[in-house]
């Protein structure tokens, strides 16, 4: 690809447009029947029949899928662009598979084949280093090998294979009495679905209303009729009526009152799922006993390469992944500041558990790039397990991406998501990055009574650190974002700094560097460079007509509420600003500050009391 000329734009921290392109976001989800980890593209402009059949109608992504696309809508249209990688169930072995080669004194070389890949010849000599080396090297795969009469190649069961594999070994290279063999014993797989249950005991002495949420007191409520004199039979039979035939992630199996809850999927996705049950009847007595048992994640090494440089503006790491997250900073990290293109992006990621285990997950973590969002998990609740609000935490990240690129979307409605009046602000576009996104509503997410949430000072220190958290409004009619912090926290020297601490800032910094990128390219596409005066009717450009443009340039930013506007921010940028061209190299560069526009969070008004008249 031709593309001249090169537009370096670096975002630097304060401490030390044409317009901006479709928005895109990425999806990373475990999808059932997926036989390998892939890149599917459009998913934006497929039919519902057309993703129920990609993902599974009723599965777990397929409802993911969906939070994303509903609050990206406005009327009949997706307003940004929508891909998914889809994930491939994860296979651990459980019992390693074993290749045994027994040399039985013969010399020469020989060979180990894994999936159809084979390694080059391997000495009768070669050490245990020298073995794991040439298959690692052939394979990708990392194993260990013990080297003694006979040679032991183990493909360790703490490794995450998409799949087990298929391994033999060639042993025709090796001379002697002609005895040498290789024997494979191949693993077990171990993956197991997540399961909770419901356990009911008793007989209903009064009439009720049983309230029973799985997975979200959004999506799977059910309000279950007791009539005074019902058994833990009946109930427990009723339960399960009410589930029955529900397009869902899980499944609910009745066995003489204790109710079985499986999740659909394999692997650890289904631990995080929530259950509550609430209006328990007298005479009742149901023991809830939480998701858990989901075993064997899905491999992620690798997986960006299937994106290329394909660009994407936000991207969804599953909850249950968050462990191997730093997959996702570092490619995002990288495409921060990339020379000549734009490839910036946000990730997002849920996550749910004590202050003190929050904290400490974000401490670790210090990107610009990476969003961590959520709220606390249930303790000491006998009849609620899982996340204090009822839903997955990917369900409602999918549902604040989708409002984000709305917001950023030319001309998208966006009243709907927005609280402010201002009619300027009720339609989408670049304006919107500064726009402040705590207090969005989120629709799609359900309004929780608890009283166990983290509080103003929990989430004061949360956000702190870099954590942001969502939930009910004060006066608990919808659930709104709180404040939206990345988890950067220090310059690469290790200073504190809040350049880019807040998303608005982060999404400012990159529409006004999208924009300054898109038209440089457009104004100076083909011209001359000089030092000296330009001619009429020329394509020439100097300090002069460089520094001009810049300035219209951020005018139009300025008018688009991103950059400040008025005297003070003119002379900073006039007291800061200058051009250095190079006739040699060809190039010019510009010196200059961005200030951008932020967001009112904190009012704070000291009322002092008189009794003067």
């Amino acid at each position: 690809m031709i593309s001249k000329p090169d537009v370096n734009i670096s975002l630097l921290s304060a401490t030390n447009i044409l317009d901006i392109g479709v928005r895109r976001d990425l999806v990373v989800c475990q999808t059932p029947g997926a036989s390998a980890n892939a890149l599917v593209t459009g998913i934006h402009n497929k039919t519902k029949a057309e993703l129920d059949t990609l993902f599974g109608a009723g599965s777990y992504s397929r409802f993911l899928i969906q939070q994303w696309l509903t609050a990206n809508q406005t009327g009949n249209n997706v307003k940004a662009e929508l891909d998914t990688i889809v994930l491939k169930e994860g296979v651990r072995a459980s019992t390693p598979t074993i290749l045994t080669v027994d040399l039985d004194g013969d010399t020469g070389n020989y060979t180990i084949t894994v999936d159809g890949e084979t390694t080059a010849n391997i000495a009768h000599t070669a050490d245990a280093a020298a073995i794991e080396a040439a298959v690692l090297l052939a394979t990708g795969i990392p194993v260990s090998v013990v080297v003694g009469s006979t040679i032991v190649v183990t493909f360790d069961d703490d490794v995450h294979l998409i799949t087990l594999p298929t391994v033999s070994g060639d042993v025709s290279g090796l001379t002697g009495d002609g005895t040498s063999t290789a024997v494979a014993t191949p693993g077990v797989s171990s993956k197991a679905k997540a399961a909770g249950s419901l356990a009911v005991t008793g007989t209903a002495t009064e009439a009720g209303s049983l309230v029973v949420s799985i997975l979200s007191s959004k999506l799977f409520k059910k309000t279950i009729t007791i009539a005074s004199g019902d058994t833990h039979l009946v109930v427990g039979a009723a339960i399960q009526t009410a589930f029955a035939g529900l397009v869902a992630p899980f499944t609910v199996v009745n066995t003489s009152g204790t109710v079985a809850l499986t999740a659909s999927d394999y692997g650890t996705l289904g631990n995080g799922y929530g259950i509550e049950v609430t209006g328990i009847p007298a005479g009742l007595a149901i023991a809830v006993t939480a998701f858990t048992g989901g075993a064997t994640s899905p491999s992620v090494t690798n997986l960006f390469t299937l994106i290329g440089s394909r660009r994407y503006t936000g991207i969804l790491w599953p909850n249950d992944l968050i462990s191997d997250v730093d997959v996702l900073t570092t490619l995002l990290d990288a495409r921060f500041n990339a020379s000549n293109e734009i490839l910036d992006g946000v990730g997002f990621v849920g996550y749910s558990g004590t202050l003190a285990n929050s904290v400490s997950l974000v401490t670790a973590l210090n990107s610009q790039s990476l969003v961590v969002m959520g709220n606390i998990l249930t303790a000491g609740n006998s009849y609620k397990k899982g996340p204090e609000i009822v839903h997955p935490l990917d369900y409602s990240v999918a549902e604040f991406m989708g409002i984000r690129e709305r917001r950023l979307s030319d001309n998208a409605s966006i009243a709907s998501v927005v609280t402010t009046n201002a009619f300027g602000d009720q339609f989408g576009g670049m304006s919107l990055a500064s726009l402040p996104y705590f207090n969005t509503p989120l629709a799609l997410t359900p309004v929780t009574t608890s009283i166990n949430l983290f509080n103003y000072a929990d989430q004061a220190t949360l956000n702190e650190w870099g954590f942001s958290v969502y939930g009910p409004n004060r006066t608990g009619t919808n659930a709104i974002m709180g404040t939206v912090v990345t988890t950067y926290k220090t310059d690469v020297a290790g200073n504190e700094d809040v350049s880019f601490k807040y998303l608005e800032y982060v999404d400012t910094a990159s529409v006004c560097r999208e924009f300054l990128f898109n038209n440089l390219k457009e104004a100076f596409d083909q011209t001359r460079l000089t030092d000296g005066d330009l001619v009429e009717g020329r394509a020439m450009e100097n300090t002069v007509s460089i520094k001009a443009t810049f300035l219209r340039l951020l005018a139009f930013l300025k008018d688009a509420a991103l950059v400040r506007k008025g005297r003070v921010a003119d002379k900073l940028i006039a007291d800061n600003l200058s051009v250095i061209i190079s006739l040699a190299d060809r190039n010019a560069t510009i010196y200059s500050v961005l200030p951008i526009v932020t967001q009112l969070e904190g009012i704070n008004v000291p009322l002092r009391l008189t009794f003067e008249i």
